[in-house]
């Protein structure tokens, strides 16, 4: 029993010192996140108090758009970090209702087209849909990740489509692109903490890669499921289901 006992004691001191570990990663990687668009906001706020009479307006209105872009991204992490933790603890909270998914799917569609300068977003559900039961806000933000996603990974020529159905599961939307793909051996790190993409767009500031960890996590909880389906060179599709008022 002396040896059971040292061996149990072994593995938890095995599991915390990965918690630890897990806990630096985390803090590390959250700090190296924040240096950049923080050192940009600065550098910028310092060259227009510095020389505001000597730049022309163009230049000043350039830089306090520099600005607003990085204060957003920043804004956008602490809210996805918060998410984290509250998801982590079990205190992040959901009102689950049945609601309209096409409704949904339709204005977040007419929202990114007007904020994209009109890149072609298509949206097809299928008639007679049921209504998911789930958090609306919450699968809006699934949503609103997986669109971006798949505007920042494709080009600004390639539709991004998004489609809505009946599955055995409940309700199944897909967000489909046509970028450049996720290698097979890749595809499931994508859900991991902190897992970046290569995208298309290198001109906006990068995500803290927890999107899809968040997304997944919201899903799961509320009793549905995300995955991907992808072919290298051909995009991929992002798919997620959701429960219904009579189980499909």
């Amino acid at each position: 029993s002396n040896i059971l006992l040292f061996e149990q004691q072994r593995e938890t001191i095995r599991r915390l010192e990965e918690v630890d570990q897990l806990k630096d990663e985390f803090v590390a990687t959250i700090a190296h996140d924040l240096r950049s668009p923080l050192s940009t906001v600065v550098g910028m706020a310092e060259l227009l108090r510095t020389r505001w009479t000597e730049l022309a307006d163009k230049d000043r209105l350039d830089m306090a758009e520099t600005i607003e872009d990085n204060a957003a991204a920043l804004a956008q992490f602490a809210e996805e970090v918060l998410d984290v933790a509250a998801l982590d603890s079990g205190r992040f909270r959901f009102e689950v209702r049945p609601f309209d998914m096409s409704a949904l799917l339709k204005r977040t569609a007419a929202h990114f087209r007007a904020g994209s300068g009109g890149r072609q977003i298509k949206v097809q559900i299928q008639p007679g849909m049921p209504s998911p039961v789930g958090d609306e806000r919450r699968t809006w933000q699934v949503l609103t990740n997986l669109i971006s996603n798949a505007l920042k990974f494709s080009s600004a020529d390639d539709p991004v489509e998004i489609a809505a159905a009946r599955s055995s599961e409940g309700v199944e939307v897909s967000v489909r692109d046509f970028g450049s793909g996720i290698e097979p051996d890749r595809q499931g790190a994508v859900f991991d903490r902190f897992t970046r993409l290569s995208g298309s767009n290198h001109g906006s500031p990068s995500g803290a890669g927890l999107g899809l960890y968040i997304s997944r996590s919201m899903v799961e909880a509320q009793g549905g499921r995300l995955w991907v389906t992808s072919t290298p060179g051909e995009g991929s599709i992002f798919s997620f289901s959701l429960p219904c008022t009579n189980g499909g």
